[in-house]
């Protein structure tokens, strides 16, 4: 799935592609979210886009119990950050009370 983020101008400032699996095989209702690409306009970075991204990713697939994500081509020495079901729902309460 393709998540997208425009401004009040029509032009677009984040991109998401997403997938969810369970038990390493592709899945509708997935348990683990890997998100494949994230890029965000630098000057959006850092002002809750990445919580919104996951709250949206949260409204489509309630079931999720982690979200796996990494660029690993742009930076090989970090690996993939892993966060659970506790480190999810904690971003998205502080996404919905942004409004």
């Amino acid at each position: 799935m393709i998540i997208l983020r425009k401004d009040e101008n029509g032009r677009i400032i984040a991109v998401c592609e997403w997938l969810t699996l369970n038990d390493g095989k592709l899945a509708e209702d997935g348990e683990l979210v890997l998100i494949c690409e994230l890029e965000i306009v630098k000057e959006f970075r850092g002002n809750g886009m990445m919580r919104s991204i996951y709250l949206e990713i949260y409204k489509l697939n309630p079931n999720i119990k982690y979200v796996a994500w990494g660029r690993l081509y742009k930076y090989p020495g970090r690996g993939i950050k892993l966060l659970d079901a506790k480190q999810i729902k904690r971003r998205i309460t502080w996404a919905e009370q942004a409004g």
